[in-house]
């Protein structure tokens, strides 16, 4: 297969370089295109205002100045001799499990693939942060023994994926896996810490800096999904709706309507 690795890390991340060498391993022919500099949390951003500067410090190889979905993009309009059988994003440095999906750069490479009808597989090693913890998953990342799964599964997991469905894997830094488990996907409430620094000359009402010092996360796990399973030493893998979807609960409401008149108008 010809496939596309892209990340939201940057081009010299460890996790990007041992999915690279497992899938040429495996026989597959792997071309990159990821961020020149590191792009965790940038969700599905894009480029759109500025120019995109594209290296090619190597064959297969480019780096790019802009956003993991960037990447992609132009990966499928030009840097690839044609589309890619599949996108892998990953491996990412650190979980991408439940809500981390709406800001996760690594999730969003593949969300672009699925829109454009190709595979789009994000994988992310989740590492003890402090808010989470598997046992026996201490120490140094483990990179390989996840990039072997993704690599050895990769006709299977292809398969699974859709247009505008892509798959999301999670998996603890362990020495081996018990296998793989579709999962859905637990809650995490973000807690954030930010840093305000008050106006260091000039009138109160001057501007301020800002700064995001992380914070907590509370994990709200339930049988079946992916916090579960990566617990219990399995490789999760969470099909993802690429498109956004309506509640048909609340779709289905008829509540009454004002017109929008301009209250002058109204008697």
């Amino acid at each position: 297969m010809l496939v596309l690795l892209t990340n939201d890390d940057g081009l010299g991340a460890p996790g990007l370089h041992a999915l690279a060498d497992a899938l040429t391993q495996y026989g597959h022919e792997v071309w990159i295109a990821a961020p020149a500099s590191d792009q965790s949390g940038v969700s599905h951003g894009l480029s759109l205002t500025v120019p995109l500067r594209i290296d090619k410090p190597d064959e297969r190889v480019f780096s790019c100045c802009g956003k993991p979905a960037d990447c992609v993009i132009a990966a499928f309009d030009g840097l690839l001799p044609r589309l890619p059988d599949a996108v892998l994003s990953g491996i990412n440095n650190g979980a991408n499990l439940g809500t981390d999906l709406v800001f996760s750069g690594t999730a969003a490479a593949a969300r672009q693939a699925a829109i454009h009808g190709v595979p789009g597989i994000a994988v992310s090693l989740v590492l003890d942060d402090g808010n989470l913890f598997v046992p026996e998953a201490g120490g140094p990342p483990r990179w390989e023994p996840l990039a072997r799964f993704a690599a050895e599964n990769l006709e299977t997991l292809a398969g699974l994926c859709r247009r505008d469905l892509f798959l999301s894997l999670n998996a603890a830094s362990l020495p081996s896996y018990k296998g793989g488990k579709m999962t859905s996907l637990c809650r995490r409430v973000y807690h954030d810490t930010l840093r305000f620094s008050p106006p260091q000359n000039g009138p109160a009402h001057s501007a301020f800096e800002c700064v995001f010092s992380g914070g907590s996360i509370d994990t709200v796990s339930s049988a079946g999904d992916d916090w579960d399973a990566v617990r219990a030493g399995y490789v999760s893998v969470s099909p993802i709706l690429a498109q956004p979807a309506v509640c048909p609960e609340v779709l289905a409401a008829r509540p009454v309507w004002k017109t929008g008149k301009n209250p002058e108008e109204v008697s």
